[in-house]
């Protein structure tokens, strides 16, 4: 019983340790205006669809193991509609993001903007930023 109670309060101290950490990471993202974006071994983009006002940077981490890419450029999208961009906007294209590596993309230009990783956009892995004047 008493390795039981010792179980629990481990696992409390967890969640309270987990949960500071993630006020402090809200916290930095709401004061340097990034938000972040993970790509994951599931080829996805984590979360898939944001919305940011203009001026905002997006990071994007690699939490995978596998190599991802950030790209919005239509000349380089197997299927037109995994990349859109607002007339004002110029293409962006991060190249390999290895494990554990970032890439940021600061958005000027209002509108919306669909975007892929060139190696597994025909799974599916495509995201989209609306970007808010």
């Amino acid at each position: 019983m008493q390795q039981d109670k010792s179980s629990n309060l481990g696992r409390i101290a967890a969640s309270v340790l987990l949960l500071g950490m993630i006020m402090v990471v809200s916290a930095c993202q709401a004061e340097t205006g990034l938000t972040v974006i993970e790509m994951t071994n599931a080829l996805k983009f984590v979360p898939a669809k944001v919305t940011i006002p203009a001026g905002t940077t997006v990071e994007w981490y690699n939490a995978s193991d596998l190599v991802h890419t950030v790209t919005d450029d239509p000349a380089k999208a197997a299927r037109s509609r995994d990349a859109v961009l607002p007339e004002k906007a110029e293409t962006f294209d991060s190249g390999n993001i290895r494990t554990g590596a970032r890439y940021r993309h600061r958005f000027t230009a209002p509108g919306i903007y669909r975007y892929f990783c060139m190696p597994h956009e025909g799974t599916g892995m495509v995201g989209k930023i609306i970007v808010t004047p």
